[in-house]
């Protein structure tokens, strides 16, 4: 059985999830709309462009949000105090689930039908594990030892 504070918790980052891609998705609209337009003048390259704009961001932006939640969260305690950025290696692995992504955008150019597969692949991770409670459950535990409240 589910805590009170952790179904609490875990709705928020569902919430918030949802409200960051949401977001994402009206900053990309106007690109997505410009890739339409391409594409209908003929540029066949569009159609990777559309792809990575549509599925391919949206998606590894969720996925790297679930991972460095839960990998290796970082917490600002103080605004007052200026210290120069500290990074552990855990950290700094929370940039890997990215990498495939900029492979992905680059393959687009030459493979547009592989972009656009991809990229419903990432969706239906990123979909997956956003409505995950069981792993929200987990983040939530991991950000609560990490002393975030």
């Amino acid at each position: 059985m589910a805590l009170p504070h952790i179904s609490a918790a875990t709705t928020y980052f569902r919430h918030l999830i949802t409200s960051r891609v949401v977001s994402l998705l009206l900053i990309l609209v106007p690109f997505a709309v410009a890739d339409v337009a391409l594409s209908v003048l003929g540029y066949v390259e569009a159609l990777g462009a559309i792809a990575v704009v549509l599925l391919v961001i949206p998606g590894s932006f969720v996925i790297e949000i679930l991972w460095s939640a839960y990998t290796a969260p970082i917490q600002v305690k103080s605004e007052d105090i200026t210290m120069t950025a500290q990074f552990s290696v855990r950290q700094l692995l929370a940039v890997l689930p990215l990498i495939p992504a900029f492979i992905l955008a680059s393959a687009s150019v030459v493979f547009p039908l592989l972009a656009v597969a991809a990229g419903f692949v990432l969706v239906a991770i990123s979909a997956l594990l956003a409505m995950s409670g069981r792993f929200w459950a987990k983040v939530v535990t991991k950000l609560t030892e990490s002393g975030f409240v």
